[in-house]
Formats: structure tokens, sequence, C-alpha cells
């Protein structure tokens, strides 16, 4: 039987994860309305209910022990019959009656009102509480409210609107979510844009709570079994469909944008603003489907393990590559380049972790031994290490050589050096803006605002990168830095777009987009004609 004190508490749970995602900046907290019912309070409700039932039970345990002394005493059946009834009467008495007992005193309402004022004020609070003390304290006070509501006359959490957004509140919790992923990817910032999807997300979920959810609440059992399984049919043939139902949805979505960007050269040469703006929205919007090298297999992730289709590799070398995103990132380019000195290339890569050094213990201690596994494994003649550093970017204490950092990787490049036959070639640091993301640009472009390349905020600790990876290359006779600023930077200035073509160099995850690879493929082509 539903308890309305407890949708009661759901409706404020709801209202609080709805303020915390559409105005986190004003209701940092709300999220803990999660916790306020869906995850932490069911267990003190069954747990309650298992320690009172317990004491109730001992309590008649006892009382029917003594009960049955008694009748051994009697003599007469309709004596203990009748004596049986009186003490069963009593004894429901006892059970049912007893938590009725404290109904008229004062200290439960002030337990009550004061838990749900503190309650709420930490839920819809405008400043940031330590998440384990707001968790502990709110699954506290959720429960305190439970007890002493039940225990109460008057339970403000039985408040009609309360309670009638408990009951919408499963619909409204899963539909509320696809609205605000739409109007915060759309309508960011917009304030209207976000009260009409929460009146929207509201208007919604009472359809569904009045049609749907009332339907099959009537259903029965075999009803209900077979809505399940067609449901978890429906799933499954959307599993295995995603990526032609995703396509049907970009076709629809996108298909005239797409119209447009496939009338741009390879070479993206006479690229108009209105293209360049198609584009750069192009990319920023599906820069991981750019990591994903598409002939090299499996290629179903950007990450991990994969070899390159041999039909168009002409050489007799084995070519590895390996590093964090950036590897599969530039991958294609080593391909194109390499393809006629190698009979065998293969990619390795993880997110985040470098090469050459650990950056985090816990994260990357793994990647960084995996690493050299697979590269040891295959023994390559020549090395592409492709990464964007995080820790060799660190600050340097002291002169170089006497860095810890670059200790570290220095020990970890003579292991490499010792198992690459000829060549290790070693991108250079580099650094995309850290401010204004590829996707915003665009949108500048959109509303038709002048842009510079001094709106483009740079991380300059690249720098520490970039020298202690000339101090590396210096003490390796195998390695060699790929320099990539020397295209990229416009002399000792970083450039984030092509002046002339708009086009941005760095997708939002600040990899480089395909028209930075475009402009530096001749670099990598250079270095092939250069290996011998």
């Amino acid at each position: 039987m539903k308890r309305d004190d407890l949708q009661g508490i759901r409706g404020l749970a709801i209202a609080a994860v709805l303020a915390f995602h559409f105005f986190p900046k004003w209701f940092p907290n709300g999220y803990i309305g999660v916790d306020i019912v869906f995850c932490r309070v069911w267990q003190f409700l069954i747990g309650s209910a298992a320690y009172f039932l317990s004491v109730e039970l001992i309590e008649l345990d006892t009382k029917v022990h003594k009960f049955s002394e008694f009748l051994l005493e009697e003599q007469e059946k309709e004596e203990k019959s009748s004596d049986e009834e009186e003490k069963d009467e009593d004894d429901d008495e006892v059970i049912f009656t007893k938590p009725r007992q404290n109904l008229s005193r004062p200290p439960l309402y002030i337990l009550l009102w004061i838990s749900l004022f503190f309650l709420i004020s930490l839920s819809f609070a405008p400043w940031t509480i330590p998440s384990s003390a707001l968790r502990i304290t709110s699954t506290f006070l959720s429960a305190m409210i439970i007890l002493t509501g039940t225990l109460c006359e008057t339970n403000p959490m039985k408040n009609r609107v309360l309670v009638y957004v408990g009951d919408i509140s499963y619909s409204l919790y899963l539909v509320h979510w696809p609205i605000y992923v739409y109007v915060k990817h759309y309508y960011e910032n917009h304030f209207a844009v976000y009260i009409l999807a929460i009146v929207f997300s509201v208007v919604l979920a009472i359809i569904i709570s009045e049609t749907f959810e009332k339907w099959y609440l009537k259903l029965g059992k075999q009803e209900t079994l077979f809505m399940i399984l067609l449901f978890y049919l429906s799933v499954v043939l959307i599993v295995f469909k995603k990526d032609e139902i995703a396509n049907f949805v970009e076709k629809v979505k996108y298909g005239h944008e797409e119209g447009m960007v496939e009338k741009v050269h390879s070479s993206f040469e006479n690229v108009t603003l209105e293209q360049a703006i198609m584009l750069n929205k192009k990319w920023a919007r599906e820069e991981y489907k750019y990591l994903v090298i598409p002939n090299c297999f499996p290629n179903k992730t950007e990450h991990g393990f994969c070899e390159f289709d041999k039909t168009n590799l002409t050489g007799d070398m084995v070519v590895f590559m390996v590093g964090n995103s950036l590897t599969p990132n530039l991958g294609s380019l080593v391909y194109k380049t390499f393809k006629n000195h190698a009979k065998n290339m293969y990619k390795y890569s993880n997110s985040y972790c470098e090469v050459l050094t650990v950056a985090a213990e816990k994260r990357c201690r793994k990647s960084y031994e995996t690493y050299e596994e697979e590269v040891f494994k295959k023994l390559p003649d020549v090395l592409f290490m492709m990464d964007r550093p995080e820790k060799l970017s660190r600050p340097i204490k002291g002169p170089v050589e006497k860095d810890e950092i670059f200790k570290e990787a220095l020990a970890t490049l003579r292991k490499y050096e010792n198992n690459v036959k000829r060549k290790i070639y070693i991108l250079e640091a580099y650094t995309p803006p850290i401010n204004l993301p590829l996707s915003k640009f665009a949108v500048l472009l959109e509303e038709g605002k002048k842009v510079n390349q001094k709106m483009f905020k740079v991380d300059f600790a690249y720098l520490n990168g970039l020298k202690r990876q000339e101090e590396l290359v210096k003490k390796c006779s195998k390695c060699e830095l790929i320099r990539i600023s020397d295209i990229l930077y416009n002399g000792t200035e970083t450039k984030s777009y092509d002046e002339e073509t708009k086009l941005g160099y760095y997708f939002d995850g600040r990899h480089i987009t395909p028209f930075a690879q475009n402009l530096i493929l001749p670099l990598f082509q250079d270095i092939s004609d250069q290996f011998h």
C-alpha cells in the first residue's frame, strides 16, 4: 500500500534534483535528492521495520510463554478459552496501540519540523556543502522525517501537491534528463528555455503517469511479464542497431550541413565562411569518431591495440605507434607517409596516460607498463611516440638534467631505445587553447562576431615539456622530435585557427583537427623521405 508521506519526500527529492540539473550554480547541493529517497532511505526503512517487528515479536513471545503457564493451572476448558481470547485482545492492543501513545507529544512535532526545515535548507542551499557530510546528514534527516511523521497525526509530507509530485517522480526523473541534455547543448544559459524545459518535463511526466503508469499497474501477472519481455527485446534490438539508428538521426538532423561539407575539397581550398562554420561544428560534434582509425583493425574504439591493413604496405620494417589519444588522432598520417617503409604496422594507445612518465600512479601505472609490454613484444624498427605530455610539462626544478621528472623520462626512454632497432620519433609538446573550444568558436563565427588569435588563451607550461623533450633527444642517438610547432605556430606565437579559411586547429578535446592534420602532413612526409 502506498504511503503518502514517502511520496511527499519523493516530491521534495525530485524537486531538488531538477533544481540542481537546470540551475547548478544556484542549487549546487540538489543532487542529494537522489540520496534522500532513491539510494539510501529504503535501507533505513527496511532496517527500522525489521527492528520494530523483532521487538514486538520478542514481547509477544514472552507474553505467550507466560500465558501458556497460566493455562496449565486452569482446569476448565471454557475458562481457558475465555482467558485466551481475552489475552489475545490485550496483546493486540499492546502491539497496535503502543506507538500511538506518543501522538500527543509536542517534541515529536518539533523534531519533525526541525528535520524538514534543515533537509530543505541543505538541499536548496546556494553554497556548496561537502558531499560526504551532506549525504550522511540528509539520510539521517530523511529517516527522522519518516519516523516522526509516522507517529504524528499531522504530517506536512502528506501535502497533496507534494504527494502528487512524488507520484509522478518516477516518470519525471526519467523524462527530464534527455530534455535537459538537449536544452543544455543547444540553449546553454538561457533561463527562459530552462524554465520551459522544466514545465514541459512535468507536463510530459503527468501524461505518462496518468496514462501508461496507471494502465500497466492494472495489468495481471502474465500481461506484465509479456510487456517486460517486449521492452527487453526492444532494448536488445536498439543495441544491435544503434549505429544505423544514430546515422539515421544524424542524417535527419544534420543532412543539410553534410551536403554543404561534402563540397569542400580534401585540401580545404576555397572554403567559404558558411562552409567553415559547418565544418567546425561537425568536427566539434564528431571528435571521437575521428579518433577511430578506419584501416587499423579491430577499429571499434579509439584505444587499445590494432594492426593496420597490410594491403598497401610495401616496405620491410615493423612500425609501431604508441601513446595516449594523440596516437589514434595522428595515426593515419603515419600510415599514409610510412607505408612504403613498413611490412607490418601497429598501434597501441590509452586515454590520458603518457609514455615516458607515470602522470598519475593509480590511473596510469598499468598503462605505462602496458605501453612497454606491447612495444617490446613487437621489437619494432621504427617507433612513433605520440602523446600530449602532462607530467613532462610540469615546472622544472633546477637544471633540466637534475630534474626528477626528466630523470624518470630518460630512464624509460633508455628501455625503449634498447628495444627499438632504428628510429624513435617523439611528437613535440604543443598547446591547444584552454578557454575557447572549437564549438564555441564556430558559434562566434555564426553570430558574425569578430575573432582574432588573442581571444585564445594558451597554457605556456608546454614549454617545460618541450625543454625536457629537447634534452631527452640529445641523450638518445635514435631519437628525433616531430616539430609540429614549425607549422602550427607563427614564430613564437601560437595559432588556434587559420586566418584565411577560419577553420580551427584543435577539437574541443584538444586533439588536432583534419584541417591542421592536412597542414602537418607534409612534415610527416619529409620525415619519411629523409628516413634511412
